[in-house]
This record gives structure tokens, sequence and C-alpha cells, in this order.
């Protein structure tokens, strides 16, 4: 039976109890190894009969600072985001860090809120794992000079003044674009998803269309297929995925290649391009600008970009372990970006060279 005056219970009343230091308790809490088995049973046993409950969002907004790591993700469903997630978490449990995480869905008025949230809670820091398209700005708004901050997976300019590490735009999709060429494709086609919201999606689109057109390939209305619905459960980037190949083999020049921004979302195209009579990769080759589990399982491999993800990981880190520092963190690194060749990137059938027109093989 749940104790009817627990919620008024505190460490000092627990410290009483079990005849300890409230320094104890805390101990028991965040860091039990330390405490000697017989002091440890006699704290966990005063928890039980008193029905105390520790709640590190109290325990936080209750100090000028905390142990708290506020985490704002962008797409819950990124393969690679989730990766980054559990790293992180990982090792801020390491150094006795909890961590608030919070799913923004690339909304701007969503992550305002969560950064005021996170300094309400006064975290230690925050971190953003794909931001939307004036999540900088929130966070010189919102978190200022006060609450250190790290960017992960985009880049920023020096005048932006934000903490990042992330690989450019422009250099990632120089490896793509560049993949398919030596391959022999001129006819390339880019398929995103709600990239009205994502900044990272507004610097691809622009560099796709100045490679091309620096290459003296084809940039024009068949290039680019777009779609900006907005994230929902219902919704999955596989289904996203499907919906680019068809509109993209309702063109009049359909594309010999298709990028794509992650491994599930690729997967969906070829699923439909598979159902349309089409073969993958000989009649559609692809390249994936995530390296995450999808793009290495899938059969063919796809081609992927990688982008540096261990030292992504180191330089998170030793952030983290400088979050206590009086000295303010200050980190800007562009990764670098390579191709991982797999099979999923041929020359294009020789019929589609000079004019592409892709026509299914069955009704």
């Amino acid at each position: 039976m749940t104790n009817p005056i627990a919620c008024d219970i505190t460490m000092k009343d627990v410290a009483e109890f079990s005849g300890v230091s409230t320094a104890t308790v805390s101990r028991a809490i965040n860091t039990p190894e330390k405490l000697s088995p017989d002091t440890l049973k006699k704290v966990q046993q005063a928890f039980r009969t008193l029905g105390y409950q520790y709640n590190p969002l109290a325990a936080a907004m209750s100090r000028s600072s905390s142990k708290l790591i506020g985490i704002m993700i962008g797409n819950l469903r990124e393969n690679l985001a989730l990766l980054t997630l559990e790293d992180v978490q990982a090792y801020a449990s390491k150094l006795d860090y909890n961590v608030l995480v919070a799913n923004s869905c690339f909304d701007s008025h969503t992550e305002k809120k969560i950064l005021y949230n996170f300094r309400q809670y006064k975290t230690a820091a925050v971190i953003v794992i794909g931001p939307g398209l004036h999540c900088h700005q929130h966070i010189r708004t919102v978190l200022g000079n006060d609450i250190p901050h790290l960017v992960l997976w985009d880049s920023y300019e020096k005048s932006d003044n934000i903490n990042f590490i992330g690989a450019t735009s422009e250099n990632v999709m120089e490896q793509a674009v560049s993949a398919l060429v030596r391959a022999g494709h001129r006819r390339i086609g880019l398929g995103m998803s709600y990239y009205a919201n994502i900044r990272k999606a507004h610097s691809r689109i622009k560099a796709f269309g100045d490679i091309l057109q620096r290459l003296h390939l084809p940039f024009d209305e068949d290039s680019m297929v777009l779609i900006n619905d907005e994230p929902r459960l219902t919704r999955s980037s596989f289904e996203h995925g499907r919906q680019i190949m068809k509109q993209f083999l309702e063109k009049k020049h359909p594309p010999t290649a298709l990028i794509s921004p992650m491994g599930n979302m690729a997967a969906g195209s070829i699923s439909y391009l598979q159902e349309y009579g089409l073969s993958y990769p000989k009649d559609m080759s692809l390249v994936c600008l995530s390296d995450d589990d999808i793009s290495s399982i899938y059969y063919p491999p796809l081609c992927a970009v990688r982008s540096q993800k261990e030292k992504l990981f180191q330089l998170v880190h030793e952030f983290v372990d400088g979050i206590s520092s009086a000295e303010p963190q200050r980190i800007t690194c562009k990764l670098r970006s390579s191709v991982c060749r797999r099979s999923s990137c041929m020359p294009p059938a020789k019929e589609y060279r000079e004019g592409p027109v892709l026509s299914p093989r069955r009704a």
C-alpha cells in the first residue's frame, strides 16, 4: 500500500529515520556502489517504509544547476539519431548525469517550448540531435550563454555562434553525386520529406542544385520530389519513400539514380520501384546520405555517405566531460564525409544514358 504522505517525505526524513546523513541517502540514490551493503540495505529499507520516491526534476529545480542533461531530438524514427541518443545517454550515465529526452518533430514552436522547459529544469547542458530550421535562433534566445549547448549532425557558420558537430551539406551531397557520376549517371534525382522545417534539408536541396549545375547535369522540375507532410505516427519514412518513387516514375524524364536521405526511406523507394516492374539496382541506382543500419543490411547493400560517426561520439564525450567546467566550451567541428561503396550504385542501362524515360516492364 502506498504511503499517503509519501509526497511529503524528504531526504532529510529518510536520513533521520535510518540514522545516517543526507549525503549517505544521496549516495544510495546516485552511487549505491560506494556504500557498504549494510548501509545501503538500511537506507533502502527506509525508502520502502516511508514510501519515499526520489524526484530528479524537483531536485534539479531546487538547485542553481543540476545533474540533468536535456536532449532534444528532431526525428525519433531515424536510426542514426537513435544510435546517437543511445551513446550520449550511456556516457552521461557513467558521469552520474540523468537525461531528459524530448521529441521536437522539427517544429519551431515545439523546439522553443522544449528549450524553455530544459531551462526551467535547470539542466546542466542541452544537446540537440537534428535541429529544425530556426533552432539556432531559439538556442541563442532561450539558453543564451547560461546553459552549455551542442548541436549534432548539422553545421553552422562562425557568425551563428552555435556549438556543433556535423558534416556540411555541400560535402555530403558532393560525395553522393560524385559516386553516381563516376558510375555514368547524368539524370540524378533527390527525394526529401518533412523538408520545410528541417534546416539540413534546405541546405542539402541548395547544394544538390548547385552541384548539378556546376557539373552541367540536368537540373529541372524532374530532378526533385519534395514531400512536406507533417510528421505523424501513421506516416513513416518508408511510406514517404514509396510516394517519392511513385512521383519520380510519373515524371517525363525520371532519373536513373536516386539520392535518399536515410535507409528506411530508400527501402520504401525500392519497394515501389519493384512493384512498378523495374529492377533495383539495374534500372535505378541509389545512394543514401546516411550510413545507417538499414543501408548495410539491405540487399543489395546501399551505397551510402559516411560522416565520421566515431569522431562525433568522441567529441560529445569531451563535451559532457567539460559540462561542470567554469570555462565555457566552444566546439565547432565540420566532419569529413566519404562514400561507402556498395552494389546499389551501378552504371545506367545503355538506353537510358542520354535521355532516360523509364517504363514499367509489366502492367
